[in-house]
């Protein structure tokens, strides 16, 4: 799979049907934070933003902090970041999840937290990849 070169885009929100994920740039890495209700209707919205992060960043934070609720596809997406990192050594992908909530219990569940690396906070996750 090849990604081209895309703009970079700044505090752009990407609005879905139940929940938002914001797209920012913080210390050359790309942040998408996902709000509000994620399932499989969001789930393309997250590729994208993905794929986009990724043709102008080599580092990627799945802020997680904010969501309500997400299933199993919000995850196959986060999968489908995580497969542009095996595609070039210099490509990171890191999650905020904290603790409790639904997202980490998810996590937790899939052992999706063991293939990706994950943080309790967006500050320790940017630490980690500009370090």
């Amino acid at each position: 799979m090849s990604v081209g070169r895309r703009p970079a885009v700044q505090g752009k929100e990407h609005v879905t049907a139940i929940g938002t994920i914001e797209v920012d740039r913080q210390d050359g890495v790309c942040v998408l934070a996902l709000k509000g209700e994620h399932d499989i209707s969001t789930t393309p919205s997250l590729r994208d933003e993905l794929e986009r992060a990724y043709g102008s960043a080599p580092a990627v934070v799945v802020d997680l902090s904010s969501v309500e609720f997400i299933d199993s596809s919000v995850l196959q997406g986060i999968l489908y970041g995580r497969d542009f990192t095996e595609q070039a050594t210099e490509r990171r992908l890191v999650l905020v999840v904290p603790r409790g909530g639904t997202a980490r219990r998810l996590l937790s569940l899939t052992s999706l937290d063991d293939l990706i690396p994950t943080y309790r906070t967006r500050a320790e996750a940017l630490t980690a990849l500009t370090s």
